[in-house]
Formats: structure tokens, C-alpha cells, sequence
């Protein structure tokens, strides 16, 4: 008999289940931050890193969310970017927690 199993609703993908968000990271914040500065992104990244006091390499959650909470301080357009950012941390965040609940 051949698998119903449906790949795209997979929970072990990763730990939001069946929604398949990934956990969001530095790297999707420098990306946001480049579709709205463009070319002049460098010197704000360099600045909300030093201003957390990460270096831009770090992978977990945790430090995700300090420098969404830098960018609250920033330039007004990295502060809703950090909005947008921020949610985007919190939805993740339930979903993990809904799917461990399972």
C-alpha cells in the first residue's frame, strides 16, 4: 500500500509542525533590513550589532529577539522593521510551543 503520509504537513521538519515556520534568524533580519536600506545597510547592521553586543554569527532565538529589541531604538524604518521582525519571533514562538503541546 502506498504512504498517504503528505510531506509538506511533516512535524519533524521543524517545530512549528504542520505551519513549517522556521525559526527566524539574524540572517532574515539583515535581509530585511537590506530590502528597505539598500546599500546603506552596512553601517546600521555594524551598529545594532555592536549596540547587542553579538557579532552577527549567532543562530539561536534568543539573540534574534535582542536585536529585534535594539532595532525598537533605531532609525524609524529599522523600528517598524523590528515590529514586523518582532512578530514574526512571537509567531514562531507559538507555534513551537502549540506543536510541543501536541
Amino acid at each position: 500500500m502506498a504512504s498517504t503520509a503528505r510531506p509538506e504537513l511533516d512535524d519533524s521538519r521543524d517545530s512549528t509542525g504542520a505551519h513549517q515556520l522556521a525559526q527566524p534568524t539574524l540572517d532574515d533580519a539583515l535581509t530585511a533590513l537590506r530590502r528597505l536600506y539598500g546599500p546603506h545597510c552596512d553601517d546600521l547592521w555594524r551598529t545594532l550589532l555592536a549596540r547587542t553586543g553579538l557579532t552577527g554569527q549567532e543562530t539561536d532565538l534568543l539573540s534574534f529577539e535582542r536585536l529585534v529589541n535594539t532595532m525598537h531604538g533605531a532609525q524609524p524604518i529599522a523600528q517598524m522593521c523590528g515590529r514586523g521582525l518582532a512578530v514574526r519571533a512571537a509567531a514562531y514562538r507559538h507555534l513551537a510551543a502549540a506543536n510541543r503541546g501536541k
